[in-house]
């Protein structure tokens, strides 16, 4: 942890230091050893932060389009934390795009934090850290918190898992938006946004959404809103605004937030449990003198693979037990 000790550290992330900020995302993003000490520590500093979800397919204008609205957010002087996540280099892991540099005139501005991490392969279009990041986002204080997806098409649907509301910007270009929306991003969307609305296309894709809409149940709370925008130039995106608003006060009438933030709580335990129990796995294979001679008698069909992970689950077994 370089310079800082760990008491150090969360005592100026405490105070509101940026750099702490980013210290910490990155102790959390690359499970450094002790980082869910730091969790355990700042949970609970705060949990009224509103998270929106924005997923699309590449080049459908998702950064253009956050960096718009976040804009008006801080017009009203809303603390936002945008959590942007991109393709993995190659090469070193890490988020291919940086700090999203497309986001430029928002770098200048102090009440706005830009993070970007990469996928590692993760599919869903989120990483597998991305909950306990926005956690450490919720900690700091942001009013708002954004996370983008990184764009790979018709998979990211964890985004809604995430958040409390979600965008699903679409355009033009996409192809038939009806196949688009079949592949289940009109199941995760709380408002659909065709962009880059000026260009040919836009029309027949926004009637092409419109009745996917009216085929859908009647006894929805929530109506999914479609709103056309052109984030380039900055047109419709206050009626963005205004259709996330209007979701949010849905939520909080009919007590969707809470329970939105009770199912993360949940799914969010139960990760700190897989996490546990793989560490736990892999240190009983480790340990295990005979574990190749085993998978090779499994191969040659002379021992069963469900015999196999028995006796690694009665490791696991004594291993609690010793530990208890």
């Amino acid at each position: 942890m370089s310079r800082w000790s760990r008491e150090k550290l969360i005592e100026e992330f405490r105070a509101g230091s940026r750099v702490a900020l980013a210290r910490v995302i990155t102790q959390v993003e690359n499970q450094t050893d002790g980082f869910e000490d730091i969790l355990r520590e700042i949970h609970g500093s705060r949990a009224q932060t509103w998270r929106i979800g924005v997923t699309g397919p590449p080049g459908a204008g998702k950064s253009t389009t956050i960096e718009r609205l976040a804009a008006l957010f801080r017009e009203e002087d809303s603390s936002v934390g945008i959590l942007a996540v991109d393709p993995s280099s190659p090469f070193s892991g890490g988020a291919l795009l940086g700090d999203r540099v497309r986001m430029s005139d928002l770098n200048l501005d102090s009440g706005v934090f830009i993070r970007s991490v990469a996928t590692r392969g993760n599919a869903g279009g989120l990483t597998a850290t991305t909950g306990e990041i926005l956690h450490v986002l919720e900690a700091f204080g942001f009013d708002v918190l954004i996370v983008e997806t990184v764009g790979v098409g018709q998979s990211e649907l964890d985004v809604a898992s995430q958040a409390d509301s979600t965008v699903v910007i679409l355009v033009p270009e996409s192809g038939d938006g009806i196949q688009i929306l079949k592949a289940g991003l009109l199941e995760i969307a709380d408002i659909l946004v065709v962009n880059k609305s000026d260009r040919p296309g836009a029309d027949a894709l926004s009637s092409d959404i419109r009745e996917a809409l009216e085929m859908r149940t009647k006894d929805e709370k929530w109506a999914v809103r479609l709103v056309e925008t052109t984030a380039s130039e900055g047109v419709g995106i206050g009626d963005l605004k205004e259709a996330l608003e209007a979701h949010r006060d849905h939520l909080l009438s009919c007590g969707g937030l809470e329970a939105a933030r009770r199912r993360r709580v949940r799914e969010h335990v139960r990760q700190i449990a897989r996490r546990r129990l793989e560490e736990r796995l892999e240190r009983t294979i480790s340990e295990m003198d005979d574990y190749d001679e085993l998978i090779d008698r499994v191969v040659t069909a002379q021992e069963s693979p469900y015999r196999l992970a028995e006796r690694l689950l009665e490791g696991l077994r004594e291993t609690r037990e010793q530990s208890g």
